[in-house]
């Protein structure tokens, strides 16, 4: 990887310790190709299996070279057999010229060398091992090897992200998937080679990795989006489903209404619980995915949409103390970075006051003197 997009930047991007300006380059970065989202989709999968430990800084190679050399070393002078030999080495050195000398000395060397390469291979190619045979929820089949697991039953797993926090992982074919806060996604342990099918619970964002023959499927409460390759949001809070597309065209449909709608980027369409039908075209991308970059977004959001999605994003307990308040309604594009900020700009814009205790807001229209 070359400039910014280094290891070290795409696991800020995991742990969603990115500004909104280092996202964009990774969103740019990512499309670039192919090999750029699988070089992602392996990095998660290293970093699910390590843990959310701190990336160690990169080791220094002399200083690490003398220490093992130096370990070999001693190694090989405590062993009696070898004391003994090395004492008959040095009578015949005695009588070798310095480049005879040097010559030894370079065969001592390499075998050292040859010794640590192998040490190395060998720690590396368990560590490796460990790690993905471990990761077992789900494979990626050639399509034209598919038949070679007609027999294996396909198992089904279930993907949650609690409120308070967001996950992004990677699925066998090369889709990633970015999970928001209280959400849930099931996945099949392997695609077969005629359709990539999974069901959102929640919200989601959808980097589709491209496959003309095997179209990607989201089941999302009555709705179904069908895509080949491209980038879309979806969320179901509800039986409110919208689906806003980013990059590319998806199709869509709803159970009560079989008839498909052919969305581009920037277009969204709508199906609520009263089989209502509402399609726009040319929205506000950034408002609509804000999440995906770290904000928060109301556009004439009733108070209590607006305190369910605080409860999601930073898991907290609600109390409600006048319920009058929740007629109340809130636009604007807030950052997550200070929760009490978002609690003070919402007090003073609806004249209510929300006061935070520990993990608990209490939500009152007396304002407090």
């Amino acid at each position: 990887m070359n400039g910014i997009v280094d290891s070290e930047f795409l696991i800020r991007v995991i742990q969603e310790k990115v500004s909104a300006e280092e996202l964009d380059i990774f969103e740019k970065w990512l499309k670039e190709s192919d090999a750029n989202k699988e070089e992602f989709s392996t990095l998660i999968l290293l970093w699910d299996k390590s843990g959310t430990s701190k990336a160690p800084s990169a080791p220094d190679k002399e200083k690490m070279w003398d220490k093992i050399a130096g370990t070999l070393n001693n190694e090989f002078q405590t062993r009696p057999s070898f004391a003994s030999a090395r004492h008959q080495q040095d009578r015949f050195r005695n009588n070798i010229s310095n480049s005879s000398r040097h010559k030894i000395q370079q065969t001592n060397n390499s075998f050292n060398n040859f010794l640590l390469r192998i040490a190395f291979i060998f720690i590396i190619s368990v560590s490796v091992f460990y790690v993905f045979e471990n990761y077992s929820p789900i494979k990626q089949i050639p399509a034209d090897d598919v038949n070679a697991y007609m027999d294996e039953e396909i198992k089904l797993y279930t993907l949650i992200a609690n409120n308070g926090e967001k996950v992004t992982f990677p699925l066998g074919d090369g889709t990633i998937v970015y999970l928001n806060s209280g959400s849930k996604l099931i996945y099949p342990s392997f695609f077969d080679d005629s359709l990539r099918k999974v069901e959102l619970i929640g919200e989601a964002y959808f980097n589709v990795r491209h496959s003309e023959n095997r179209p990607f499927e989201v089941i999302c409460g009555s709705a179904k989006v069908t895509v080949t390759g491209t980038e879309f949001n979806i969320k179901n809070r509800k039986n409110h489903i919208s689906v806003v597309v980013a990059e590319g065209s998806v199709k869509t449909s709803s159970v009560f209404n079989q008839k498909y709608y052919t969305l581009k980027k920037g277009d969204m369409i709508t199906y609520t619980g009263d089989k209502k039908i509402d399609f726009l075209s040319g929205v506000d991308l950034p408002r609509q995915i804000a999440w995906r970059y770290g904000k928060l977004a109301f556009d004439k959001t009733p108070l209590p949409e607006v305190v369910e999605e605080l409860q999601r994003y930073y898991n907290l307990d609600v109390t409600y103390l006048d319920k009058a308040v929740q007629l109340k309604k809130l636009t604007g594009i807030f950052n997550t970075d200070s929760l009490d900020k978002i609690l003070s700009i919402i007090n003073l814009t609806l004249d209510v006051q929300i006061t935070r205790m520990g993990n608990r807001l209490i939500v009152d229209g007396i304002k407090l003197e």
